[in-house]
């Protein structure tokens, strides 16, 4: 390769003044750096070609100094931000190569999601969505309103509080599936209640809960308390209608006769009267 004249004067001054090219000037179009360079590139260690590098020494080496190198274009296949910044090239690249890497997390940490604790069995493969590029841990989960909202005391409750034993698949998605225990052990009984726990409670405490009267019309009339009419107040499956409504059975048998399954009797006169009308 012939190097215009200038070119020439400039290595002559190279030789000079020192190893790096200060007060060196360059002439002529032609004078780049595979003028001088064209061996060091084609005998690197570093695989250029790998990556499609030409001899334009000058994207990644700078004047002063052949070595550090920078490279300012990583973006154009991953960001390097936190940790990433900071990492080796052999970190991701095996040695003098810089064949393409996978640019989605679990590319590279399959590995570190397969050994995880907890499991990470059901998780979404968007490792950005707990983890940040800082550092691995602590993980805080972005989405859980996709699962589960966490709202009032579910957003103060630890993760083992539902996920028991650190297994996150299958956890349950309605009220009862944790709370089993809770309805079973309630006071008054929740026997005759349905399993819509949001019918009466609400996620900012368990108590107090407020019941919907859905089939008993609410406000009933001369009633004041809850218990004017649930008389038992452990159980608030027993009711005494004939408490507030006195009737003899002496007269109330008459007027029931021929009624199918009629019996004197409190609960009785909800499963026809289920609203609290005539």
């Amino acid at each position: 390769m012939r190097r215009p004249l200038l070119a020439g004067l400039a290595l002559a001054l190279i030789a000079c003044q020192s190893p790096r090219h200060e007060s060196v000037v360059f002439g002529g179009e032609d004078g780049t750096c595979d003028d001088c360079h064209l061996a060091e590139y084609q005998t690197s260690a570093f695989d250029h070609g790998s990556v499609g590098y030409g001899p334009g020494c000058a994207e990644c080496h700078l004047e002063t100094t052949w070595s550090p190198i920078f490279e300012p274009e990583h973006d154009r296949f991953f960001q390097l931000l936190g940790r990433h910044a900071a990492a080796q090239c052999r970190s991701c690249h095996a040695p003098g190569r810089a064949d393409p890497q996978p640019s989605d997390c679990v590319g590279c940490h399959a590995a570190d999601a397969a050994t995880a604790e907890p499991s990470h069995d059901g998780f979404p493969r968007a490792c950005g969505d707990c983890h940040g590029d800082a550092a691995w841990t602590p993980a805080a989960f972005g989405d859980h309103d996709r699962w589960w909202p966490l709202d009032g005391a579910h957003a103060q409750t630890a993760c083992g509080g539902c996920h028991v034993d650190e297994v996150y698949e299958g956890t349950p998605r309605d009220c009862v599936g944790c709370h089993a225990a809770d309805r079973d052990a309630a006071r008054p009984t929740h026997v005759r209640f349905d399993d819509t726990c949001t019918a009466c409670h609400t996620q900012v405490a368990f108590s107090p809960a407020t019941y919907d009267h859905r089939r008993f019309r609410v406000p009933h009339e001369g009633v004041r308390r809850c218990l004017d009419c649930h008389t038992d107040p452990l159980d608030y499956s027993r009711v005494g209608c004939t408490r507030c409504h006195e009737h003899r059975r002496s007269e109330v048998d008459p007027e029931h006769r021929g009624i199918r399954d009629y019996r004197y009797a409190d609960a009785a006169c909800l499963d026809c009267h289920p609203d609290g009308r005539d």
